[in-house]
């Protein structure tokens, strides 16, 4: 675990000297909160990550989603993680 957060670390110092967008570091960090399940850092980078600006460096929309539908099923509003997934048939993201 100190290992991914100096990588962490690493990938949002970089982030930040490019001048790009944190959406994708955001990314990282929110599926990584996820998937360790650390609930509270996950809200934390989920509601970060609303708010930044997408750029080339953006996880891609189907991906997006698929992480954001796994929190939700995580969290237990498996409503939200149902439209998301149909965002993603819909919108052939595949």
């Amino acid at each position: 675990l100190t290992q991914i957060t100096q990588i962490y670390n690493d990938m949002e110092r970089r982030y930040r000297q490019a001048g790009v967008s944190p959406s994708g570091y955001l990314q990282t960090r929110f599926g990584g909160a996820c998937d360790r399940g650390e609930w509270d850092d996950a809200e934390h980078y989920f509601a970060q990550l609303q708010a930044a600006p997408r750029d080339d460096l953006s996880h891609c929309d189907a991906c997006s989603r698929s992480t954001a539908a796994l929190y939700y099923r995580d969290k237990g509003d498996t409503q939200r993680a149902r439209e998301l997934l149909q965002e993603i048939f819909d919108g052939n993201f595949m």
